[in-house]
């Protein structure tokens, strides 16, 4: 019997959530649905105190050692039996980003107050924090959640990409809060097929779990989004956008690449600039100074190597940039409130 293929692995995970009753399903308790047993976040206004949202968290919604998690969104064999033929997610938002793919049938989101509807091989990606909602009104059309951490953009998408496209700066204006970001981005699988070749691997390795299923969805999602930036540069005709927020985007980008030796004297120097320009830059559209983004870099690489548990925190240490271990764990102090030694052994492999 050969290798089944990903569609085939999606398909068995579908029909076994359409044809089996009583099965766990994460995603009616865990995922902020009208189904759910509202166990996430409080309650907050939105719109003027007009309608009302729930937060949810990364704490809340990933296992410890996850980045990256798929979840599917239909009407199961339970719904059924109870008589629910559709459901709508409360309002709600959250610190880490979401990609809604519509495998089968069509959804309805509304985002920041606007509503749409997305159809079969549509993908949306929610901007960090954006209020949004999703609505699956046809028992036979099937949705896939994908979620994803800061941290894995941080560490592997940012560095990875061309810093000048606009996949990238969508992410990387997100993350800095830089210039209002848009709520959302969409894209449809028919304009090529690598993309959808990318996204069918994720979903089956999730599915599958087998040995380092994880790093597969890390390269498969890597995969994904740079076809994404492909098809997205090949139908903007005009960019919007102007030079020196262009240029704040590869500022980001050059610093979470250099964020061990990089300097604000070198890094304006690339850029042509000087450094009090390049401080202002930083500061008009980060909110923030030069060293607290060379220290956010350097933390999430912290955390991520101390998991591994493959360098000693001394090793750790030089890796980042600090000459110093008694330094280093004072500044890991203040974002973690822990050493680095603790949180090792309390998040490590």
């Amino acid at each position: 019997m050969g290798k089944k293929k990903d569609t085939e692995i999606i398909n068995e995970w579908i029909l076994l959530e359409k044809t089996e009753k009583n099965r766990n399903h994460e995603n009616r308790d865990g995922y902020m649905t009208n189904l759910s047993r509202n166990r996430y976040g409080e309650m907050e206004d939105v719109f003027g105190g007009t309608k009302r949202h729930r937060t949810i968290r990364a704490i809340q919604a990933f296992d410890k050692e996850e980045q990256v998690k798929v979840t599917m969104e239909t009407v199961h064999a339970t719904d059924r039996k109870n008589g629910i033929r559709y459901f709508l997610t409360a309002f709600h938002n959250h610190d880490f980003f979401e990609m809604i793919y519509v495998y089968r049938g069509q959804c309805t989101t509304t985002i920041e107050g606007k509503a749409g509807t997305l159809y079969e091989g549509d993908i949306c990606i929610y901007n960090l924090e954006a209020v949004h909602q999703l609505g699956v009104e046809d028992e036979n059309s099937v949705v896939f959640n994908i979620i994803m951490k800061k941290e894995w953009f941080y560490n592997t998408l940012i560095p990875l990409m061309d810093n000048t496209n606009s996949i990238s700066g969508f992410f990387v204006k997100a993350l800095y809060h830089i210039a209002s970001p848009a709520g959302h981005l969409v894209f449809s699988l028919t304009e090529g097929g690598e993309s959808a070749f990318f996204l069918n691997k994720l979903i089956a390795e999730f599915c599958e779990k087998k040995e380092m299923y994880q790093n597969m969805i890390y390269t498969s999602l890597s995969g994904l989004f740079i076809s994404l930036a492909r098809q997205y540069e090949s139908r903007i005709a005009d960019r919007s956008i102007g030079e020196d927020k262009v240029d704040v985007i590869r500022i980001i980008t050059c610093i979470s690449m250099n964020y061990s030796n990089i300097t604000l004297k070198t890094l304006a120097e690339h850029f042509n600039y000087t450094e009090r320009t390049m401080m202002r830059l930083i500061r008009k559209y980060t909110y923030r100074t030069f060293t607290d983004i060379v220290t956010e870099f350097r933390m999430n690489r912290a955390c991520l190597l101390l998991k591994e548990n493959r360098l000693s925190v001394e090793e750790i240490t030089a890796e980042l940039g600090y000459g110093d271990r008694s330094y280093f764990d004072r500044v890991f102090g203040r974002y973690y409130h822990m050493t680095p030694a603790r949180y090792r052994k309390e998040y490590g492999k």
